[in-house]
């Protein structure tokens, strides 16, 4: 708390801004940045609340199911979980099945657990569907219904390799073509029957939700494997199919998710645009090579406000509520839609961050469940709808019970290697 207050009182005064505290915010930021994605996982290794079938030497007495999360995957890797599964005789949940397990209306085996998916990348179309069908599992996919491709392109995936009418290269680069799964491939799976499409919001958006000015739209700034999702949504961008423009200089606020209940701070979209000119004019990606570009980016912001404490504008809590109603029931709707005969249930929350106005505002869109990460509370405690469902990482998967298993410490050497090499987890 000292170190906060110090460095509020030293980054508000002008006359005081040098690299040196310009420094010391970015490593802020990079700490802060990879605190909000592992801390989840580190305080529930700590504090013995991962699943109880990970933690324990042998079968899971409780009988937890546990819930694994996935994003884009890798041939050799998922294969390798899926024949772990194979082997070991585990069976697998659609989410309408994890509900009613959940909330001991149905019994399952003590080897069951939930492979889900976020984002519905193009690897899920190019990799994981294949395999599943191979090996006879089941999957819940969470898709991001106001991103989908209108595509009606089947681009090619293991199936296609295996007939030999497709290479094992173009597989793996199916995201840098097509980062997203597209309708056309989301019908497809839906129809089959082995994959269990659900809502990731409409749009997966972060707001700004101060006016504490982080960092600046720069050329290594992290926009996110697609659609620039990491940027937030600014003020003039379109509620229902953002652009998340990059534009190199324009001022980066504390955010968070859309969905994480706090009011959202509407920006003063002409500082942002002096600041985009201001770069343009010194160079463009150039200015960027500067020692300070940061700090003179600073200096620059502070110089078109008296005092950065004037922007103060936020949306009302009528506002918040609509903008809330509308990722949740919007993408509710379209998934319907576009997938003809599903029912749109359950819910995952973009970031792993939601609220109890989401909350709530997702069982009045009819939602059943919520699938959060680590912090939502225990799987089999909650029988309120919508169902918190807490789940784990899938680097956690060997951990499960039987031949072949892998201990937790080995799961912690590999995270902490990356961590050392600067690497954060995907979310």
């Amino acid at each position: 708390m000292f170190l906060e207050v110090i460095f509020h009182q030293v980054t508000t005064k002008r006359h005081l801004m040098n690299w040196p505290v310009i420094m010391f915010n970015a490593a802020r930021r990079k700490i802060g940045s990879t605190w909000e994605k592992n801390g989840p996982d580190i305080r529930a290794a700590f504090s013995g609340t991962l699943p109880g079938s990970l933690r324990t030497t042998g079968e899971d007495p409780e009988g937890e199911i546990p819930v694994f999360v996935f994003h884009s995957v890798e041939a050799a890797r998922f294969e390798e979980q899926l024949r772990y599964l194979a082997k070991n005789g585990y069976t697998t949940l659609d989410a309408g099945e994890l509900v009613a397990a959940l909330q001991g209306g149905t019994r399952v085996g003590q080897r069951t657990v939930a492979l889900t998916f976020d984002d519905a990348p193009g690897s899920f179309w190019a990799v994981a569907f294949p395999l599943l069908k191979k090996y006879g599992f089941r999957a819940i996919l969470f898709a991001i219904s106001g991103l989908v491709p209108d595509d009606d392109h089947l681009y090619p995936n293991l199936e296609d390799v295996w007939r030999g009418q497709a290479t094992y290269e173009e597989i793996a680069n199916r995201e840098c073509i097509q980062p997203l799964c597209t309708w056309s491939e989301l019908l497809n799976m839906h129809q089959s029957g082995v994959v269990d499409i659900q809502s990731h919001s409409l749009t997966h958006a972060r707001i700004n939700v101060s006016g504490k000015v982080v960092d600046f739209i720069h050329p290594r700034f992290n926009t996110y494997s697609f659609e620039n999702v990491s940027i937030p949504i600014s003020r003039n961008d379109s509620v229902e199919r953002p652009l998340r423009r990059v534009r190199l200089g324009e001022p980066v606020y504390e955010s968070a998710s859309r969905l994480s209940g706090r009011p959202r701070f509407l920006e003063d979209s002409r500082i942002s645009e002096k600041l985009v000119q201001y770069v343009e004019h010194e160079g463009g990606t150039a200015f960027f090579a500067r020692f300070n570009w940061r700090g003179e980016l600073y200096r620059k912001y502070h110089s078109l406000i008296e005092d950065p404490r004037i922007q103060t504008e936020y949306e009302t809590p009528q506002q918040t509520e609509r903008a809330t109603r509308l990722e949740l029931l919007y993408s509710r709707e379209l998934l319907e839609e576009r997938l003809p005969g599903k029912t749109i249930q359950h819910l995952c929350y973009p970031w792993f961050q939601g609220s109890s106005l989401a909350d709530r505002i997702a069982g009045e869109c009819g939602y059943r469940s919520i699938f959060y990460g680590l912090e939502s509370g225990a799987n089999d405690e909650s029988k309120a709808l919508p169902l918190k469902i807490r789940r784990v990482s899938e680097e956690y998967f060997f951990c499960l019970p039987g031949q072949g298993r892998r201990s937790m410490s080995s799961v912690w050497t590999k995270r902490i290697s990356r961590l050392a090499r600067g690497s954060t987890w995907k979310r």
